[in-house]
């Protein structure tokens, strides 16, 4: 490795990333810029398959009001997957809303739907 880690998190977080590479028989030294961007924060993780980084989630807060009046393609259409609403319902996504983990495009982007009490909703 060219460069040590800094914070004790870091050296927690190179810890698990090595004892995984060395588990799964990867090398972290050949990777390294994409396991330095899951220490530092960039992305939740590398995706082994392709050497590709797998990006943070889009939290989405959604309440009951939201649940019964818009779908899937809103939730879409505001975390750009799709350019607009229209796009997504032409795509399938004109279903109802689904909470939880939801993942689009080859398992390259993510967004997570959560429901709350409150009126403080993204969408």
């Amino acid at each position: 490795m060219s460069e040590l880690p800094t914070s004790e998190k870091m050296i927690e977080d190179w810890i698990y990333i090595y004892q995984f590479c060395k588990d799964n028989g990867y090398s972290v030294d050949d990777h390294f810029g994409l396991w330095r961007g899951v220490v530092e924060g960039w992305w939740d993780w590398v995706d082994t398959k392709r050497w590709e980084p797998i990006p943070h989630p889009k939290i989405v807060l959604v309440n009951d009001d939201c649940i019964k009046t818009k779908t899937m393609a809103h939730v879409l259409a505001h975390c750009e997957i799709f350019p607009s609403i229209s796009e997504a319902k032409k795509n399938g996504w004109n279903k109802p809303i689904t909470l939880g983990e939801h993942w689009f495009f080859k398992k390259t982007k993510r967004v997570i739907i959560i429901k709350t009490e409150d009126n403080d909703v993204s969408i």
